[in-house]
């Protein structure tokens, strides 16, 4: 998934700076990349943003739900083997 993500926002980077660039006079060229690069960082802020608020929300439910919402294994969610004391 993260691959993916990976490849269309590579894609679309590559893409729309070649357009802002080759849209505007050499002289405002600094202008538009600055432009440009700030577009970019606000929107991996947001991104990240609101990928962490589904994650914190994912997770905060399901640990409240216990370990069968979490789809694990029946030997992992029973907990760690006791151990017996010795005689």
């Amino acid at each position: 998934m993260l691959g993916l993500v990976s490849l269309g926002a590579g894609m679309a980077l590559a893409l729309s700076n070649e357009i802002i660039m080759s849209s505007v006079q050499p002289e405002r060229a600094g202008q538009a990349a600055a432009t440009c690069e700030t577009a970019y960082e606000e929107g991996t802020t947001l991104g990240t943003a609101v990928l962490g608020g589904l994650l914190v929300s994912w997770y905060t439910r399901a640990s409240s739900a216990g370990t069968d919402a979490l789809d694990l294994p029946a030997d992992l969610s029973t907990g760690p083997p006791r151990r017996r004391p010795k005689p």
